[in-house]
């Protein structure tokens, strides 16, 4: 499938790749890149969104797997060299509050999808924060956490700051289109002269979560994006299927199979053995 099939609006546009670095660390509760590095266009991969989704304050080795397969956010390009120089790590509660807005965005349209009003009531009055919107006027000195839309409870900042609405379903609708455009403030188009092939119109993103931002828009004009929930009980996140048949998080680029999908797999052979064992009986080949 060419470029033109998979975006016919956006024709003859290319996009901005990213890094992968041979290594990652974590020091100083920073995330950092070291050594060489092979290009990829996050552009190019569906699962993105989903996949920064999953991570989970606290959860370090997580953000070291994510960053192997998918490289660095972007914090230098998106907080403007917001505390310090370009090459800096990139702070874990940044990335994770970054992840936990994408989240939501996803766990509402699942809602949504659903349809069922009361399930969504409780998701946007026990919703928690802290969720961070893209500040155009971010600048060098400023600190991250000025992006944040609010600290701790969704209920509490949205009294007098948004309009009223008639059900649950109009308020879901509303916050999430208010989320995705103020987020996707980084991705705009360029023009860049190409010494061979000249002038080019390329969709620049801030960073791997600029792409992640542009990928979510366009799941939601689709006319059914169908979100399903993994089945994993560890991970339950709601997922950008790119398959019919697909019940669980993504694989990761290169990887026929999720850690989510093998998870559950080997549970099930795990009880069934079990099963077997307590019934004296042999294990049937599946």
């Amino acid at each position: 499938m060419t470029d033109a099939e998979e975006y016919p609006e956006v024709h003859h546009v290319r996009f901005i790749g990213a890094r992968v670095y041979d290594t990652y660390v974590i020091r100083q509760e920073r995330l950092w890149a070291e050594g060489s590095w092979s290009g990829y266009v996050p552009m190019e991969c569906p699962e993105l969104p989903s996949a920064l989704a999953k991570l989970r304050p606290g959860d370090t080795k997580a953000v070291l797997r994510f960053a192997r397969e998918y490289g660095l956010l972007g914090y230098w390009h998106i907080a403007k060299g917001a505390d310090g120089e370009d090459g800096e790590g990139e702070p874990l509660d940044w990335i994770w509050a970054q992840a936990h807005t994408l989240n939501v965005c996803l766990a509402l349209t699942g809602l949504l999808e659903h349809g069922e009003r009361e399930p969504l009531e409780e998701y946007l009055a026990g919703l928690p924060g802290p969720l961070v919107i893209f500040d155009a006027a971010g600048s060098p000195g400023r600190d991250w956490q000025s992006c944040v839309f609010w600290g701790k409870s969704y209920a509490a900042a949205c009294l007098g700051h948004f309009p009223p609405f008639d059900t649950p379903f109009a308020h879901a609708r509303w916050f999430r289109q208010w989320l995705v455009n103020i987020n996707l403030r980084p991705v705009r188009p360029r023009l860049h002269e190409d010494p061979e092939e000249g002038e080019q119109l390329y969709l620049w993103t801030e960073g791997v979560l600029g792409a992640a931002w542009f990928l979510l828009s366009r799941l939601l004009v689709t006319p059914h994006p169908r979100l399903v929930q993994c089945r994993d009980p560890k991970c339950q996140n709601w997922v950008v299927p790119t398959d019919q048949r697909q019940h669980f998080c993504a694989a990761p680029r290169g990887k026929r199979e999720s850690r989510c999908s093998a998870r559950y797999r080997m549970r099930n052979r795990r009880a069934r053995a079990s099963t077997v064992a307590a019934g004296g009986g042999e294990e049937a080949d599946s």
